[in-house]
């Protein structure tokens, strides 16, 4: 465990005073919960949650509900969405029912499957 300290000098009236404080690596990684795999998440202080998963999405016409990995507890606020297939970059990916638990995502013309990639705000 890292442990740095630092001391302040601040002026109290006509007294010059020091502060001596220090911060533990565990300090401040408390409050962050996270899977950094390749659908992760990562859980801020607060409550704030980021998550990103990667969903494969078959060709014409097709539909699929990837899941977030873990369910936002209140709500999913935003999100993010981009895809890349052999090289170019793929068009008409459909997302709707944007939820706590994941969205459903669709193409209706593409001749190839996508590869799409989300990333999710929420708490």
């Amino acid at each position: 465990m890292t442990v740095r300290k630092a001391d302040y000098l601040f002026k109290n009236g006509p007294v010059w005073d020091q502060l001596l404080f220090s911060t533990a690596e565990d300090q401040i990684k408390s409050g962050w919960t996270q899977n950094l795999g390749a659908n992760g998440y990562r859980k801020l202080p607060g409550g704030l949650i980021l998550q990103w998963i990667k969903a494969s999405v078959p060709h014409t016409p097709s539909t699929v509900r990837p899941t977030w990995p873990i369910a936002f507890p209140n709500a999913a606020l935003a999100f993010a969405i981009g895809s890349l297939t052999a090289g170019r970059v793929a068009e008409n990916i459909i997302t709707a029912d944007f939820a706590r638990n994941g969205l459903t995502l669709s193409q209706d013309w593409v001749d190839v499957a996508q590869d799409t990639y989300i990333i999710a705000i929420g708490y």
